[in-house]
């Protein structure tokens, strides 16, 4: 389940899982790259074990709040707190991406533009977002994303970018 929850000055994005859970002593764990908890009767590896590694990173760089609760055998919520800005005008002529509508029955067809110029990150990525049903368009570095950008009338609703 996902939900977002307004705070003062902050928006609260929460992700809820139902899977086996984590013990306590194994939560730091989990956001280690290459490195995935596999609990018995879970049918063995999935994925690459890059996903919560490259949020923590993401939420250290933006200097962001994120924290885990989980109880074994119930299973997980990850919230990541955002501060959130006064709203501007925007500058762009075109019409904006409602993603409340995108996203109100998952990530299926959204559209999410990956940033990042370590290839094997991009395919893992890729994998991952299709996996969830997205349509995934990559790029090695910012001067491919803005030819991509340019060369389209169908924007992401999302933009995953590696910090330069």
């Amino acid at each position: 389940m996902l939900a977002l929850r307004s705070r003062p000055n902050a928006l609260r994005i929460e992700v809820w899982d139902t899977g086996v859970g984590i013990e306590e002593s194994k939560l730091e764990e989990i956001f280690t790259e290459f490195h995935q908890l596999l609990p018995q009767g879970t049918g063995g590896r999935q994925g690459a074990g890059l996903g919560l590694a490259i949020v923590d990173r993401m939420v250290r760089v933006l200097e962001c709040k994120m924290d885990v609760v989980s109880r074994p055998g119930r299973g997980s919520r990850f919230a990541l707190t955002l501060p959130m800005e006064k709203m501007c005008e925007p500058q762009l002529s075109k019409p904006s991406i409602n993603t409340a509508q995108v996203f109100a029955k998952g990530f299926a067809g959204a559209k999410i533009l990956v940033i990042d110029n370590d290839l094997s990150v991009l395919e893992s990525m890729k994998l991952l977002l299709e996996r969830w049903g997205c349509s995934v368009i990559t790029a090695p570095g910012g001067e491919a994303a803005i030819a991509y950008l340019e060369q389209t009338d169908e924007h992401p609703v999302a933009i995953l970018a590696e910090r330069a």
